[in-house]
């Protein structure tokens, strides 16, 4: 096609032969106008390759691109304009591809290359197979990067924009790395030899009651928020890397545990705050705390089950009332180095004698240098 083709009516389109079966050329335009499929006979993947634009408009139902007919968008335009469109079988992007309106759900994997545009109230929702990213590919956008029961495999330098982890898996040994916004509310990082990256000024926020794996390195040097669901860490290798300028924000009771295999590490360099859960956030017996910046416990508990270690660094204590102020746990050794700090906070004045326990290890070694 290099005009335009107007699909109305309730009809489906039947494709058969294994071959390529449709060609949108690039400035050409395919409107879809109902809400019907465009179904393969099975025999083995037709193809669509599309480099202009696929349009939906006036019908506000599902468009169904079927389970045996590859979807290859090679630099074209996706605009859902009205209802949605569904892609059930292979979903491959290449070049400067984009996605300038509507909702497409893609069932049966895939591969990335190049640059995704979503723009801002689009959305691309991978629910099944495994969509494979090159190197260099980069997802744009104010638009929604929805993983939700498929898998997205990294195979290299990877950037992506608004993305959401709510089932399904992030692997592969590459890097991804966050230019906006990511919400995990369930499914699982893993690959060991991975990285996700979220990066200074950008924001990862870990929500919802359901338990979230981790067994790929999540290196952070912006802004991570904690607030439900247990994170529960594998490959007996460093899970967490909070950098220098990072702010990591406990804000549930929730546990950080280990797979048991071996130990996995948490490195703090920058700031881990727990504030607003008011019981205990409990790091395992199976995962080692390593501290070079500052804990800040504003509220609660934070009980280290395993090895914690100190190096210079900071703990400071809120101190919000008699009863209500931060604590530490150390079920181990207690290395009492660099500074330990405390803070009041909401207006609270303590008294002549008011005493605060804030800290209970099972033994101490050294003594801190800066007392304030």
């Amino acid at each position: 096609n290099f005009g335009t083709i107007n699909w109305t009516g309730t009809g489906n389109i039947n494709v058969g032969g294994a071959v390529l079966v449709l060609d949108n050329k690039a400035g050409a335009l395919f409107n879809i106008q109902n809400d019907q499929a465009i179904a393969g006979d099975g025999g083995g993947a037709e193809q669509f390759t599309n480099a202009g634009t696929v349009r939906k408009t006036v019908a506000t139902g599902v468009t169904t691109v079927a389970s045996t007919v590859t979807f290859d968008n090679t630099g074209g335009t996706l605009d859902i304009q009205a209802g949605s469109l569904t892609l059930g079988g292979a979903f491959n992007h290449s070049g400067a591809s984009s996605i300038t309106a509507g909702a497409i759900t893609a069932s049966g994997g895939g591969s990335g290359s190049g640059t995704l545009a979503l723009a801002s109230g689009a959305t691309l929702s991978l629910t099944g197979g495994t969509y494979t990213l090159a190197t260099g590919t980069a997802i744009t956008g104010a638009g929604l990067y929805q993983i939700n029961g498929g898998t997205v495999s990294v195979n290299g330098a990877v950037s992506a924009g608004t993305v959401a982890l709510d089932s399904g898996t992030v692997n592969g040994a590459g890097t991804l790395s966050f230019t906006g916004a990511m919400t995990w509310t369930g499914g699982s990082m893993s690959d060991a030899s991975g990285t996700t990256s979220v990066l200074a000024g950008k924001t990862l926020t870990i929500s919802g009651g359901t338990a979230k794996g981790l067994g790929r390195l999540l290196d952070n040097a912006g802004t991570v928020t904690w607030t439900g669901g247990a994170i529960n860490t594998s490959g007996a290798g460093t899970v967490v890397t909070n950098q220098a300028g990072g702010q990591f924000n406990i804000q549930t009771d929730g546990t950080i545990s280990g797979d048991g295999g071996g130990n996995e590490v948490i490195t703090n360099a920058g700031t881990m705050t727990k504030s607003v859960a008011t019981g205990t956030t409990t790091v395992a017996s199976t995962v080692t705390f390593n501290n070079t910046g500052t804990v800040d416990l504003q509220t609660g508990t934070v009980n280290f089950a395993g090895s914690y270690t100190q190096t210079g660094g900071t703990l400071n204590f809120g101190i919000n009332s008699l009863t209500n102020f931060g604590r530490i746990n150390i079920s181990g050794n207690a290395p009492l180095t660099g500074a330990l700090r405390a803070a009041l906070l909401q207006g609270f004045l303590p008294q002549t004698n008011d005493a605060f326990q804030v800290m209970t290890f099972g033994s101490k070694t050294g003594g801190f240098t800066d007392l304030n």
